[in-house]
Order: C-alpha cells, then structure tokens, then sequence
C-alpha cells in the first residue's frame, strides 16, 4: 500500500515539472515571437510587426507590452497607411539596448550605429552614412558615452555634439560634416556702427571745353 503510495506522489511530482518545463518553454517562446515583433516595429514593419504581437496576445492575453505596441502598430497603420520611408524617421524608430564608447574613434562609431541598426532590424535597413571630411578627422576625433535604450537619431546627435560634426538627413543618407568644413555665410548687411563706402562714378570728359 505505502509503496503504491509513494508511486502517486512521484507521479504527480513528476507530471507538475514536466507542467513547469513545457510552461518555460512556452513562456520563452512567446517571448521570441514578441522580440520578434519589436524589431520589425523599430524597422517601421508594422504590419509584420502587428501579426506577431497578435500571435503572442493569442497565447498570452495578459501580455501588457504586446498589447502596448499592438495598439503602436494598429495608430501607425491607421495615420500612415505603412511604414515610414524616410532615413531619419526609421532610425528614430531603431532603439539601441547599450552603447558604451570609450574615446571610440569618430570612424569607429559611425560604423557601429550603421551596423548595430542592421542587426537589430534584422538586415531590413542599413543606414547608409556620408562624412564629409578628412582620414585625420574619422581617427582624431574621440567618442566617449555611456548610454541605455537610446535611439539612433539621439546617438547621433550626441556625437555629433562630442566631435563637433553637423547631423544632417537626406533622402538617402546621413551627412555627417564636421563644423570646421561647414563653409561659412558672409552677410551683405551692414553692421550697426560700420559705414559702406560710398560708390564713386568715374567723371566723364565734357566734350565742349
């Protein structure tokens, strides 16, 4: 009798961790398909990104952050009809988890957002980033942040802020000009307190003398 007894109780030992290990697998599975969906989002994919968070909402109906960036996707598609086309307005979207830059060449990590962005949108969008100045100038100017959760476009404007390089967006780039080579815009106007020369007509011969 104890020995049946015992058997019960490994019994429903057993059957309440193999309950616990299907129930992490799952968990951990939804939790795929979720980041699955956050990268598509960050790349402006909402549709594909709203199929997803439908999927995890499906198993798991309590999923706030599901819930939260379902109700992102369903706004952008409802304002914008798809996803967002410009440079400036995708790299917006792209949160990167951690940066940290220690006197990291300019070069270096221009590189490193337009690689990281690649990645974390799944090789969807690759920004493409032009400097507009010398070898001497990618490898002399220093980087150094520690940052968490921030977007690229903010990224960008901090570094641009350290070296002192102008962030500009173009239909098809990142222009990155350091302030040093932007060319200068001389005024016309005269300052209060300076006078203008005044023009002077050369004297024309009279003919009748």
């Amino acid at each position: 009798m104890k020995i049946k007894y015992h058997f019960t109780i490994l019994t429903i030992i057993f059957g309440l961790l193999t309950l616990s290990s299907r129930t992490s697998q799952a968990q951990q599975s939804v939790a795929a398909v979720h980041q699955e969906g956050v990268a598509l989002y960050n790349a402006g994919d909402y549709a594909g990104a709203l199929i997803k968070f439908q999927q995890v909402l499906r198993a798991q109906p309590n999923y706030i952050n599901a819930r939260v960036f379902s109700n992102k996707c369903q706004l952008a598609l409802k304002e914008g009809g798809g996803p967002k086309k410009t440079v400036e307005a995708i790299l917006s979207q792209v949160m990167i988890p951690s940066v940290d830059f220690q006197d990291v060449p300019l070069g270096d990590a221009l590189t490193y957002i337009s690689q990281r962005t690649t990645e974390l949108t799944q090789g969807k969008f690759t920004p493409n980033i032009i400097f507009n100045g010398s070898t001497e100038q990618r490898s002399s100017s220093m980087v150094t942040m520690n940052l968490r959760q921030v977007p690229a476009t903010t990224l960008l404007k901090y570094i641009g802020q350290q070296t002192r390089c102008r962030i500009a967006y173009d239909e098809h780039a990142i222009v990155v000009t350091p302030l040093d080579n932007v060319p200068q815009t001389v005024s016309s106007t005269p300052q209060p307190g300076t006078t203008t020369p005044e023009a002077t007509t050369p004297a024309t011969p009279n003919p009748f003398k």
